[in-house]
């Protein structure tokens, strides 16, 4: 089948539509002016849902965290009234689990502490959350973890004495995550090969094309080993994506986590049996055959990676896998000529966005990302941001198809 012919009305009208289309949840207050919020294009993910993503972290990253949790300690006040002059304080650890250890489920936590002359209370908690308190000088508190979001979780014990004088000791342990090795080395280049650069054109579907064209039809032209893209075999639909996972009608987006689970749990067909359609085609509802097709290309599961993890980006992209973002875009952005790179914000024009980071450089010092603006965007569709600039481009995470 040939492949569709999609009208171009133009990068303006775009940019025009999308910064009514796109506007997702913001974590820097460095962003453009956004005079009227709009929940729109890229939309907010579901906090519950992304708490339980599995986290993908690099060993470089995770030791940076595991470096805040360090021992100390002080005089807790007065000595609430004693007399007895005592103005040592006491001697605590963590016996387990082990610093920087992975866990799940309820964690038993073993707390020792010793003092000069008696220990009045152990406490533990969790991300500055007193869990439980104990009157001994040992006790194992229990933690469920179940309920602790994705990531590293930074335990710390705390020993009183009946003189007000107390110490702590805190590690890091991570949950629901996978730790990234450092490869033996990574070339300071690299770029994906990508599907053709398309045209969302009027439709509010970057996170489809981001997330349903772009990575996904990458993920099956690398895990196929093809030689070349096919819109018939490799090249995989947003408009079947979007169909279906749109807040409302048309113009409502939808978010990156709803476009991923929906592909986890239900697919997505090829571009060839539900072509994309720039004007009319939101409406279309899949027929019971591109259901039946979309059954053959669900994903197993996707990861939660930081903006802020070089390593971890890096390692994934030499790996073959393409990660989507959002991001909280402005003219500059919008009007990327060839050789621009994103660096700052021009502080105008604010709007959400989806991309999909497909390379870097470090000549450039940035990632190399795909558009849905069609070939006239940036530099032939593809653009790059700054290494330091991307954390601070909205959300803090980027989203990677396992």
């Amino acid at each position: 089948m040939k492949r569709p012919i999609i009208l171009k009305a133009g990068l303006g009208l775009c940019v025009l539509v999308m910064l009514n289309a796109c506007q997702k949840e913001i974590s820097t207050s460095s962003q453009p002016n956004i005079s009227t919020p709009h929940s729109y294009g890229a939309v907010q993910n579901d906090p519950a849902i992304v708490a339980r993503v599995p986290l993908l972290i690099s060993s470089d990253f995770m030791n940076i965290a595991m470096q805040a949790a360090k021992k100390g300690g002080g005089k807790g006040g007065s000595t609430g009234g004693t007399s007895t002059g005592d103005v040592t304080s006491p001697n605590v650890s963590i016996t387990s689990p082990a610093n920087g250890s992975s866990v799940s489920g309820t964690v038993n936590v073993s707390v020792s502490a010793s003092d000069n002359i008696g220990v009045a209370s152990l406490s533990l908690s969790v991300d500055g959350n007193v869990i439980g308190t104990s009157a001994s000088s040992s006790y194992t508190f229990d933690w469920n973890s179940s309920s602790a979001t994705s990531g590293t979780h930074t335990l710390t014990a705390k020993a009183t004495d009946a003189a007000g004088n107390y110490n702590t000791y805190s590690i890091s342990v991570t949950t629901n995550t996978i730790v990234i090795p450092p490869p033996p080395s990574v070339p300071s280049g690299f770029q994906l090969t990508m599907p053709p650069v398309e045209y969302q054109g009027g439709e509010f579907s970057c996170v489809a094309f981001a997330a349903g064209y772009a990575a996904r039809s990458a993920e099956l032209f690398y895990r196929t080993n093809a030689t070349s893209y096919s819109y018939s075999t490799n090249i995989t639909s947003p408009e079947f994506l979007y169909d279906q996972t749109k807040i409302g009608d048309c113009g409502s987006g939808t978010s990156i986590v709803k476009a991923l689970e929906f592909m986890k749990n239900t697919g997505i067909c090829t571009w060839q049996t539900m072509p994309y359609s720039a004007t009319n085609g939101c409406s279309i509802t899949p027929t019971s055959s591109q259901l039946a097709e979309a059954a053959n290309y669900k994903i197993s599961s996707y990861s939660f990676v930081y903006k802020s993890d070089v390593t971890a980006i890096k390692t994934l992209l030499n790996n073959n896998h393409p990660l989507i973002i959002m991001v909280v875009s402005d003219n500059s952005f919008s009007n990327a000529q060839p050789g621009f790179i994103w660096k700052s914000y021009s502080g105008s024009g604010g709007f959400n966005h989806a991309v999909t980071i497909c390379g870097y450089d470090d000549a450039k010092h940035a990632w190399r990302i795909m558009n849905s603006w069609g070939t006239s965007w940036c530099e032939g569709g593809y653009g790059w941001i700054d290494y330091d600039f991307l954390p601070q481009t909205g959300d803090l995470g980027a989203y990677v198809i396992n």
